[in-house]
């Protein structure tokens, strides 16, 4: 699903830290992704990140611009000049999203399944899980879109500098990958990778089980931690003052980046099927976080 990412060896290398021989074939297992779908997210993710590198690359290091560059002084150079950058990464950016828009799918089928197994329901598809999918799909293609946009500025960053201060192109290349491994913010463009899939992993999981309850008139929900060292006190608050409203689940997961908490449905009766209220269409949003 994934594809290759065709690049530089030494770029792979050090971004990615493992590559095949052959076509340098991204095969990077995350050990801290548990999940395949969480590591398809993130070799999608971390693969257009490469990718940005390589564009950028191929055109420093085009007969084309090496003319220019011969003609053009520097005054005479802006950023309209990295133009063709810009346009041939976004044609791969809208290619490589649509697999992150399976990925997002698969994961989102995974909750709705799981819940409707907890509920003791067929599986059956509402409008409303396709509203609450493209609300998920529109929070994860910005938030993908932010991180290729901090890592674009870098790059132009490097090739504008470079240009200007004289270096030769093999020299502003090493800078390329150099700035491909370096912080964008705060983290690595790899590390804001990882902590997107995680996040969004749970975010998607979640927004279905809870769409699954609301379709099914469940009307209250228990927050699960995974009650280990690593549970917070903010999600350990949450657990103890359950159950909560659908409204209320809403605002609570994922209560922060990396968030591992689940939803789970509080019966405390039985729940008569026949009472499923799908016409009251409430879309389910957890991208408030």
């Amino acid at each position: 699903m994934c594809g290759k990412v065709l690049i530089n060896e030494t770029v792979l290398d050090k971004l990615l830290e493992k590559a095949l021989p052959e076509e340098y074939e991204v095969l990077v297992r995350n050990d801290s992704l548990i999940t395949d779908e969480e590591e398809q997210y993130y070799l999608i993710i971390v693969g257009l990140l490469a990718k940005y590198i390589k564009i950028c690359d191929d055109w420093l290091k085009s007969d084309e611009i090496r003319h220019l560059l011969d003609v053009l002084s520097v005054i005479d150079l802006d950023y309209d000049f990295f133009d063709e950058i810009e346009r041939q990464f976004r044609e791969e950016f809208k290619v490589d999203f649509n697999n992150a828009f399976l990925v997002l799918g698969s994961i989102y089928s995974i909750g709705k399944l799981r819940a409707s197994n907890e509920l003791n329901v067929d599986l059956i598809d509402f409008t409303t899980d396709s509203l609450a999918l493209d609300i998920i799909k529109h929070h994860n293609y910005q938030l993908v879109t932010n991180l290729m946009n901090d890592l674009g500025k870098n790059l132009k960053d490097v090739l504008w500098n470079g240009i200007k201060d004289g270096l030769d192109v093999h020299e502003i290349s090493a800078k390329l990958v150099e700035a491909g491994l370096s912080p964008v913010g705060k983290f690595t463009p790899e590390t804001r990778a990882e902590m997107i899939v995680r996040t969004e992993y749970s975010r998607v999981l979640n927004t279905a089980k809870l769409q699954t309850y609301q379709n099914y008139g469940v009307k209250l929900v228990d927050i699960v931690t995974q009650h280990d060292s690593k549970v917070c006190n903010i999600c350990i608050e949450n657990e103890m003052n359950n159950p909560y409203t659908i409204t209320e689940a809403m605002e609570l997961i994922p209560s922060h980046t990396n968030c591992r908490c689940f939803f789970m449905p509080h019966l405390e009766e039985e729940l008569f099927i026949d009472d499923f209220v799908d016409i009251n269409e409430v879309i389910i949003d957890l991208t408030n976080y």
